[in-house]
């Protein structure tokens, strides 16, 4: 962008794509607010408005390139604080209609972060 837009830029919800909308938003505004209903954890703690918290996350390799981008070092901050690692299909195990797929390395790299653990870095 040729320079600041200048003024304020509003973003609702602090989630990952709240958040990343508010990253984007800095380079060309001069202040940007994020408005969140939940409370905001000091840690790597869970927020009440995301049920799906607990779940396991996968961010696949494409989805590395662009978080690597806005935050540099977020990927291999992250492999250093032990998050799982492994191949899409050969490390984790699939299940699909009660079956389970068979596990074999395809070349996929994937992180396994817990939701809170993703979030937190990318908010500081």
């Amino acid at each position: 962008m040729g320079g600041r837009a200048g003024g304020h830029a509003v973003v609702l919800g602090a989630s990952i794509p709240g958040l990343l909308a508010a990253r984007v938003l800095a380079d060309a505004h001069e202040q940007v607010t994020i408005i969140e209903r939940d409370e905001l954890p000091d840690s790597h703690g869970g927020r009440r408005g995301v049920p799906q918290g607990q779940h396991l996350h996968a961010v696949l390799a494409r989805g590395s390139q662009p978080l690597d981008e806005l935050f540099p070092g977020l990927v291999r901050d992250l492999a250093t604080a032990g998050v799982p690692s492994g191949d899409l299909l050969g490390g984790i195990r699939w299940l699909q209609s009660g079956l389970r797929i068979s596990r074999i390395d395809i070349g996929q790299p994937v992180l396994f972060p817990s939701r809170p653990l993703l979030e937190s870095p990318v908010r500081t």
